[in-house]
C-alpha cells in the first residue's frame, strides 16, 4: 500500500518504534509554542501532516498506551481518516484527570498518537434480517465482550 504524505517544515514523518509495531507514532506539530492539555478538556493538536491514502482505505488515529496510562487519550479513539480526506491530520486529545490537576505540556515533536492503516476491502452488502434469531450462526465460544477474553 502506498501512502503519500506531505509534511510542513519541521514536521516529523510517522515512524514505527519497533520492528513488529502495528502502528506508526505521530508527533505534535507546534514549532512556535507548546500546547497545554488541561484536565477534562479536549484539545486539537496538529501534526503538520497531510496524507493521500489508497482509495477505500482508512487510517485510524489511536491512543498511545503510555499516554493513556497517564490519562491522555485520543478522545474519539479511534479517529477515522477516510481516503478522500485531504486536510491536515490533527489529533483530538483529552486529559482525564481531576479538575485541579496541573496542565500537561505537549512540545513540538512529542509522540501523541499512533496511526494504524487499514487496507482496502470490498464494500459489504448489508442484508436486513427481521429479528436476532434470523442472524446466520457459526461456531464460536465468544460471548460477553468488554473483557471476556481477559483483562
Amino acid at each position: 500500500m502506498i501512502v503519500n504524505v506531505f509534511g510542513e517544515p519541521g514536521s516529523i514523518q510517522p515512524e514505527r518504534k519497533s520492528t513488529e509495531a502495528a502502528a506508526y507514532d505521530v508527533t505534535a506539530y507546534c514549532p512556535d509554542a507548546p500546547i497545554f492539555l488541561h484536565p477534562l478538556q479536549v484539545t486539537k493538536v496538529p501534526t503538520g501532516l497531510f496524507f493521500t491514502l489508497p482509495k477505500d482505505s482508512t487510517m485510524l488515529v489511536c491512543s498511545r498506551s503510555g499516554l493513556a496510562a497517564k490519562g491522555i487519550q485520543v478522545i474519539n479513539a479511534p479517529g477515522i481518516i477516510d481516503s478522500d480526506y485531504r486536510d491536515e491530520v490533527c489529533v483530538l486529545l483529552a486529559y482525564i484527570a481531576p479538575p485541579d490537576s496541573a496542565a500537561v505540556m505537549i512540545n513540538h515533536g512529542d509522540r501523541i498518537a499512533q496511526l494504524l492503516f487499514v487496507p482496502p476491502m470490498p464494500h459489504p452488502t448489508f442484508v436486513h434480517v427481521d429479528d436476532r434469531d434470523s442472524l446466520p450462526t457459526r461456531e464460536t465460544t465468544r460471548r460477553g465482550g468488554f473483557g471476556s477474553t481477559g483483562v
